[in-house]
């Protein structure tokens, strides 16, 4: 089943993180190369847990920005899909309510990306996701036009503790 909502930074896009097949349709409807890993949204850090190797800084990072918009990369366990990620995770509590219910209903962490082609513009209102993609939507969530807000950022933290920023948006780590 994929899901359109929105989140605190745009209109998403995703699916139970266990459903290969809609993860899989995902990739197809963006256009989206299959090597390039999508993010996962959890509630607790205790589903993080279950997803992903957390070390010391990952957790400190966690506890600081969360939620919110940070997407924290560490190393996942075997549970993740493959088509969903090879070795590593990219993962937030959304402090949107809407993705935060969506979870709680799936019973398991939420698939998401944006809700456009890939390199496509930023989908901040319905009216801006492709039609390919609404198409294909089994549940669509429209609250309005959501405000301009940059993406997460993504910070990849490395068994050691150091941390790469792999993608700018709206907090700066420190």
């Amino acid at each position: 089943m994929i899901i359109i909502y929105p989140t605190e930074t745009c209109y998403g896009m995703g699916c139970s993180a266990f459903d290969e097949d809609s993860i899989r349709k995902i990739y197809d409807l963006k256009g989206r190369d299959p090597n390039k890993p999508l993010i996962v949204l959890v509630d607790s850090i205790k589903m993080w847990e279950d997803l992903a190797v957390i070390n010391k800084e990952a957790l400190r990072l966690a506890r600081k920005y969360w939620p919110g918009p940070l997407t924290i990369v560490t190393k996942k366990k075997k549970i993740v899909p493959c088509c969903l990620a090879k070795d590593y995770i990219g993962v937030r509590i959304s402090s949107h309510e809407i993705p935060n219910v969506l979870i709680k209903q799936l019973g398991c962490p939420l698939v998401s990306t944006s809700a456009n082609l890939s390199g496509g513009l930023t989908p901040y209102s319905i009216k801006d996701i492709s039609n390919v993609i609404l198409e294909k939507a089994d549940w669509i969530i429209d609250i309005g036009k959501l405000p301009d807000n940059p993406p997460s950022t993504v910070v990849k933290v490395e068994e050691d503790g150091s941390i790469t920023e792999i993608r700018k948006g709206g907090i700066s780590v420190k």
